[in-house]
This record gives C-alpha cells, structure tokens and sequence, in this order.
C-alpha cells in the first residue's frame, strides 16, 4: 500500500521560517514538521489546500530528530503536493500564513503551543496580509479541483 504522506524539503523549511521570522515572532522557538499530502482531501464539502495540527505525544515521538534527539515537533502541516509544486512563492506564502494564523504561544502553559480555529483577530491580519488578493484561497481551491479533475480525465 503506498504510503500517503512525505516530509517536505528544505525549501519549505526555509519559506515557513522566513513567514515566522517577519510575521510570527512570538513562534520562532516552535517546532514545525511539515508533509506533502499526496492525495485529495475533502472536509466538509472543501478541498483542503493545506492543514495544520498541534501534535500530540504519539506524533512528537515520531517526529523526534533522531540525529540531535531534538524533541518532536510542537506543529505538523499538510501541503497539497499536487497544488504545492505547481504554484509560486506568493502564493505559497499566503497559505502558509493561513496556517500559522491558527497557532497560539500560551507562554504561562506547561504545552505553550496552541491551537486556534478562525478567529476575527486573525481575519484582520489575513486580510492585510493579502490586501492585494482577497480572493486568493477561492482561487487556488478552483485550481486545485482542476487539477483534480484533469488527473481523473488523464486516468
């Protein structure tokens, strides 16, 4: 059985600290995996461009890095590969910085990093983020279900 997910590369890793660095300060000791989803994922009724979780024990076991024996990641996000390797930096961005909104540093916690769902605070900073396309996300799901759908003709 082929397996569903792979770990993404170093220029993932370096676009995801760049975001946090400018963007995200209050992240920049957390620790982040992210994977390329090799196949289409529908929740509720949307095609999901990308997902982020916080890890529980089992996945940061997992994702201890054996060489440093670093502990495990605090945050694990899931990248469409297929739309991932056909778009451009900005683009890239702007999901990335949809993702990051939903996390949360509780610096008083024993776990300081949190989830959040879709909060206003975070709608305002979506929305000057991506000032110059608010229709971005609309725009790369329609491309994302083409392409899904050009895939299934090709079959």
């Amino acid at each position: 059985m082929p397996i569903r997910y792979e770990e993404c590369g170093q220029a993932e890793y370096d676009l995801l600290n760049q975001l946090i660095s400018e963007k995200f300060r209050e992240l920049v000791n957390a620790k982040f995996r992210l994977f390329f989803d090799l196949k289409k994922h529908i929740s509720q009724g949307s095609i999901v461009l990308a997902q982020i979780f916080m890890s529980d024990e089992l996945t940061r076991l997992l994702t201890v890095d054996e060489a440093t024996m670093e502990s495990g990641a605090d945050y694990c996000i899931m990248l469409d590969a297929k739309l991932w390797r056909d778009i451009d930096d900005v683009l890239k961005r702007r999901i990335l910085f949809h993702e990051i909104q939903h996390c949360n540093f509780d610096a008083e916690s024993k776990r300081p990093y949190k989830i959040r769902g879709h909060e206003i605070e975070g709608f305002f900073a979506e929305v000057e983020f991506n000032a110059d396309n608010p229709t971005w996300k609309s725009e790369a799901a329609e491309l994302l279900r083409a392409m899904y759908e050009q895939e299934k003709d090709d079959k």
